[in-house]
């Protein structure tokens, strides 16, 4: 990804946040602290 708009850039962003705390023990860790990190 060389070139994004920022609004390409936030849906990248989040997808892969959501993919990592998917992996990471499914739906039910979103409100961990450790899966937002500031």
């Amino acid at each position: 990804m060389l070139f994004a708009t920022p609004d390409q850039r936030t849906a990248i962003l989040l997808g892969n946040h959501i993919a990592k705390v998917a992996t990471e023990g499914g739906m039910t860790n979103t409100e961990s602290p450790e899966d937002h990190p500031a």
